[in-house]
């Protein structure tokens, strides 16, 4: 067995008869190579989306059908890869969750969903519909949806997020609800022509609901954009690119890059070609590089784009920097005159983008392309929070390409001067082998994982296997045409 590039072995002495062990750990691997690992308790480290996979099966007595809960649903309690590694070292479930616990730098319960009583206490709100009716079609384009929301438990309903096929389109704090005492919430969505998925995830700040989802129908006019139209019929492409190569205060903790600002530049440049294509009517780019890329400039950016998109748009955000922990685990994008012992003055939180990315923006499809290590630390080796994982949440909706695993180096190619997961990714974009479309010849078009297969592979190869990128695109989002074969 393996993990984070250790090696550990174990030689067990079998004795006559039967016997019986309990697991440590268990483990599910999918076909696509997702993964969970995770212990009796409920507590795991999985490859981003995974944690869909397992979860607690809820008898409600013979006259109601059972609940299933998934651990994603619980993830900002169990998602603990820190537990999981101590779980390896120490060979001892409850030494490794008390240890974990006491060097994470906050106080944290400890918790075990088997037993009922700990499972009540976080157990997610309970959300239905009151309109519309499923299947309705409506005939305006906007249209109002209310849900009525309870939480089983002391804990308040803290956020209700709904979506419009997968894409978050409001988010409500009613902050109402608790101990069974029913809140409505209502939301007016704006639809195209055609039909929908409407969704809606409520929190409590400590475990979130499963989506609950209705179809409806707006009967509209044309219910796709033109390929062949005007650029008014297609949507428009946003462009935040963040590559930050020189630091003010550089020195042994971490170093300058050599080609992130250059790949921001290259990124631009590539999307830039997709104006008055087939699949965007125009592109709109704001890049910021090197002694640009304050705190303050940043923030700017992210404003810029939360201001400019509009529904139906693609925001897609490129950063290539480097990346830092707290010892309170909290991750941060490390601007250009980053300071170390003033990481929340100097630094962009990671709290701060994800929350852009779920709140602010309108009903469009955001997409990040991230070109960094997860693992920095600033003082020292740490367990592994993947930062990822909270945006590719149902809730939060936010497509990721990130360019390495949490527990692996992003390189930068001297000779290709560029990183080599931004040199893939424009190589994929020329490349119409890459184009593997059913249709004879391709469709010229990347969805997502047409895209995903073509940099993995490309990547794979530059590194010799030591960079893996992950594509994560949440379960309630359809495959989409994203961009287009150049030439």
């Amino acid at each position: 067995m393996e993990r984070d590039g250790r090696r550990y072995t174990y030689q067990m002495t079998l004795e006559e008869g039967p016997d019986f062990v309990e697991p440590l750990l268990h483990l599910f691997i999918t076909a696509d190579r997702e993964w969970i690992i995770w212990t009796k308790e409920g507590y795991y480290d999985c490859s981003p989306n995974a944690d869909r996979f397992i979860g607690w099966h809820v008898n409600r007595g013979p006259a109601k059908s059972a609940e299933f809960h998934a651990v994603q649903q619980f993830r900002k309690q169990l998602y603990r890869p820190d537990v999981i590694d101590k779980v390896v070292a120490l060979g001892d479930v409850s030494a490794a969750i008390a240890q974990a616990n006491a060097e994470l730098g906050r106080k944290t319960a400890e918790l075990d969903l088997r037993n009922r009583e700990d499972f009540d206490t976080i157990r997610p709100p309970h959300v239905e519909f009151v309109s519309p009716a499923a299947g309705q079609v409506v005939d305006t384009a906007e249209l109002p949806v209310r849900v009525r929301i309870s939480s089983p438990n002391a804990l308040a309903v803290r956020d209700v997020t709904f979506l419009v096929d997968g894409v978050p389109a409001h988010v409500a704090h009613p902050n109402a609800g608790a101990n069974g005492a029913a809140v409505e919430v209502t939301a007016g969505l704006k639809l195209a022509p055609g039909p929908h998925q409407i969704s809606v995830i409520a929190s409590n700040g400590e475990s979130t609901s499963a989506a609950i989802e209705r179809s409806v129908s707006y009967r509209g006019g044309q219910t796709t954009p033109d390929p062949t139209g005007d650029a008014a019929d297609k949507p428009k492409l946003f462009v935040l690119a963040i590559g930050i190569s020189k630091y003010a205060h550089s020195g042994d903790e971490f170093r300058n890059l050599n080609f992130a600002a250059t790949d921001a530049e290259a990124f631009v440049r590539v999307m830039e070609q997709h104006r008055n294509g087939r699949l965007y009517g125009d592109v709109e780019a704001k890049l910021i590089t090197d002694e640009s890329a304050t705190r303050l400039n940043i923030l700017d950016g992210f404003d810029w784009l939360v201001k400019n998109v509009s529904d139906g748009d693609i925001a897609m955000i490129f950063i290539s920097a480097h990346g830092f922990r707290d010892d309170n685990q909290n991750f941060y994008l490390a601007t250009h005159d980053v300071q170390h012992d003033k990481l929340r003055a100097t630094a962009v939180s990671w709290r701060e983008i994800t929350g852009a990315l779920h709140e602010d923006f309108p009903a469009c499809k955001r997409v990040l392309f991230l070109d960094t290590c997860h693992s920095g630390g600033v003082s020292g080796r740490q367990p592994i929070f993947d930062p990822v994982h909270e945006l590719t949440a149902p809730e939060v909706g936010v497509i990721v390409f990130s360019s390495c695993q949490p527990r692996e180096e992003s390189f930068e190619r001297s000779d290709l001067r560029h990183g080599a997961f931004t040199y893939a990714l424009v190589e994929t974009l020329r490349d119409k082998q890459s184009d593997t479309h059913p249709l004879p010849g391709g469709n010229e078009r990347f969805s997502q994982s047409e895209l995903k297969l073509g940099v993995v592979d490309r990547v794979q190869t530059l590194t010799r296997g030591r960079q893996n990128p992950v594509l994560t695109s949440p379960p309630t989002l359809r495959e989409f045409d994203l961009l287009e074969l150049l030439n």
